[in-house]
């Protein structure tokens, strides 16, 4: 079975139920004049990027009467994605045989979950929103419009008051500018807004709002209501630390505080308490959230209301990612020009004989490394790419020679050949997990790794 997706007026197919199977049809088809998507598109394009590989695209004159003679099965995008990652995680294995289960199946909590505090009502609703779901994820009804579960409206729309915003004329009277409200959190009573009025006019006779931008606009103040001890600043730039995701999206904003920005975000449905990190700084503030859709959006809306914003790729340690999350900028490198077989203090260590070789490579750390997974089966376990940072940052390929670094390596990943290595005694996500801890996982190694194969 080949499956696909119809994008911009091509047919774009990325699986089926073997490589070999998608690798056949590609190559029977060639009088379609078929191309592969390339780098370009798999960095920058987002349709493209979220393939592991890339696809191949069509374009036709009849595309339906080629859909309809090669059986082609046309996916939602998440599904035809699904799809082309179990291919190649099973590569090696032939005909996919695909594990539907859930994890409550897989670990039999189906069954038995001593954990389980439900009423009998309670897990029969649960059920039934759960078919509900996914007869919606089938149907291509879920979207990505929302972070969380969305605001429930309540039966009459209401409007819950966040701030309230003074300008102040030339002879220094204080009039109310605006006043921001957000629907369906709560409705304030008349008395409530009043005091609100009042609390606000107080503020800003203790303090004029000057015009900053000389063009008769009003920089938002830091809204009292938020703030909080979690919101003083804080120059930390960790997200995560040792995380099991390796990318995050992080959206700086400069000159204005989080208790400026919730107000604004709650308006179109953005919570930042879904953020996996939200902090202060002497800058302003900033948050990192785990999804590019979701950063996006959330500059949009901001800049869309004259906040200066910016967004980029950060790892787990806060490091920024370049371009649009591909590799890590090192700025902890400590190779130093240390004599390494792959710098340009190779002839140095060639000259070194066996003994001081052995010495040096006993001071080499994991963090001069890259490693990406290298996909994983049942009869042959799970392998894994190892390229010193060195060497991929300025050849952008795998180093020809044995590494010789089973002294930085678990003891049961074993070099097969050079820069591969693999293991039979565990899981693909056991391995990168324990890996990640000491070596730095790169993209753009594993974007090179998929096109090798």
């Amino acid at each position: 079975m080949i499956y696909a997706i119809e994008h911009d007026n091509s047919l774009v197919v990325a699986a089926a139920t073997s490589f070999e199977e998608y690798n056949q049809f590609i190559q029977d088809n060639q009088i379609f004049n078929p191309v592969e998507a390339d780098l370009l598109q798999m960095m920058t394009d987002k349709f493209y990027s979220r393939f592991t590989a890339p696809p191949t695209i069509f374009d036709l004159a009849d595309k339906e009467s080629f859909i309809q003679n090669k059986n082609i099965t046309i996916l939602q995008l998440e599904e035809l994605i699904e799809k082309h990652e179990t291919m190649f995680e099973f590569l090696s294995e032939g005909i996919i045989e695909e594990d539907n289960r859930t994890i409550e199946e897989i670990f039999n909590l189906n069954v038995y979950d001593k954990w389980d505090r439900r009423t009998e009502e309670q897990k029969q609703e649960d059920e039934e929103n759960k078919k509900k779901y996914n007869e919606a994820k089938k149907k291509g009804g879920l979207t990505e419009g929302s972070w969380g579960d969305g605001i429930k409206k309540q039966k009459e729309e209401t409007l819950h008051v966040t701030d309230i915003r003074i300008s102040r004329d030339v002879n220094g009277k204080a009039s109310i500018d605006n006043i921001l409200a957000v629907k369906g959190l709560h409705k304030d009573t008349d008395k409530e807004i009043e005091e609100g009025i009042a609390i606000a006019k107080t503020r800003n006779n203790e303090k004029s709002i000057a015009d900053k931008q000389g063009n008769g606009l009003i920089i938002p103040q830091p809204s009292e209501i938020h703030q909080n001890d979690d919101d003083a600043d804080n120059e930390d730039l960790t997200i995560e630390p040792n995380s099991i995701i390796a990318i995050f999206f992080k959206v700086e904003v400069i000159g204005a505080k989080l208790s400026d920005i919730r107000p604004i975000l709650l308006a179109e449905n953005i919570d930042l308490s879904n953020a996996t990190v939200q902090r202060n700084n002497a800058q302003g503030c900033w948050f990192a959230v785990h999804r590019k859709s979701h950063a996006e959006k959330a500059v949009e809306v901001l800049q869309k209301n004259g906040f200066v914003v910016s967004e980029f790729g950060v790892n787990d340690m806060g490091e920024m990612l370049a371009p649009k999350g591909i590799s890590v900028v090192d700025v902890k490198s400590i190779d130093n020009g240390l004599p390494r077989p792959w710098n340009e203090n190779a002839d140095v260590y060639n000259n070194l004989s066996e003994e001081e070789k052995n010495e040096n490579r006993k001071k080499w750390k994991a963090r001069e490394f890259y490693f990406c997974s290298g996909g994983y089966s049942i009869e042959k376990g799970c392998f894994a790419y190892f390229v010193p940072k060195k060497w991929f940052d300025e050849h952008e390929c795998l180093f020809p020679e044995s590494l010789n670094i089973e002294h930085l390596l678990p003891h049961d990943l074993k070099e097969i050949e050079p820069g591969l290595y693999n293991t039979k005694s565990r899981n693909r996500d056991s391995l990168i997990t324990d890996l990640q801890r000491k070596f730095t996982e790169n993209l753009m190694l594993n974007m090179y790794v998929n096109l090798l194969r």
